[in-house]
């Protein structure tokens, strides 16, 4: 099999494509991070940051009831992020920490939506020694708010086994938990 690499435009960065070969979860994404989730026979898909954006930040928005960020599938997060930035109390919210990431010159992270951070999840189950997730139990935000209670979605990551995630309620969302930034290509 001959391969054949190629530079394109990803999301306007240029990135190296090697053919036949696409990206499957596992490999490195175009920026850098752990892919997690593929499309289009691995065009196009998901990478997470290789490490965590903090350990001890708040969802944010604890007094507003945020429109727009209710997304709970894959494609969501970049909306919900979007909507929890233009929310009067974002000062240390998940998504400002989110955003904020930079690796190889990408700037285009997010937070993950419910439904994103489940595929992320599923992958580190999968592969427990990839993506520098912390060896204890920890929960992890979601962009995605309940339209319900004005509650927010975590995930707890806690070993191989655990599929766990919670609604955290209004008051919960200044709770201190970890965030980590996805990106799509």
């Amino acid at each position: 099999t001959t391969v054949v690499s190629t530079l394109r435009f990803v999301n306007d960065k240029p990135t190296w494509r090697y053919s036949p070969s696409y990206y499957q979860p596992g490999d490195r994404g175009p920026a850098g991070g752990f892919v997690f989730y593929v499309t289009d026979g691995g065009l196009h898909g998901l990478e997470a940051a290789p490490s965590d954006q903090g350990t001890e930040v708040a969802w944010g928005c604890i007094d507003d009831y945020v429109s727009g960020a209710a997304g709970v599938g894959v494609g969501d997060g970049r909306i919900n992020t979007a909507a929890i930035l233009l929310c009067e109390s974002v000062d240390g919210a998940a998504a400002l920490a989110a955003t904020s990431y930079v690796l190889n010159g990408y700037d285009d992270w997010f937070l993950s939506s419910r439904g994103e951070l489940g595929q992320l999840h599923s992958q580190y189950v999968a592969r427990p020694i990839y993506g520098g997730f912390a060896n204890m139990a920890e929960y992890y935000w979601s962009s995605t708010q309940s339209s319900i209670h004005d509650q927010a979605w975590v995930r707890l990551f806690d070993g191989p086994n655990q599929f766990v995630e919670f609604e955290f309620s209004k008051d919960e969302r200044s709770s201190s938990l970890r965030v980590r930034s996805v990106r799509s290509f």
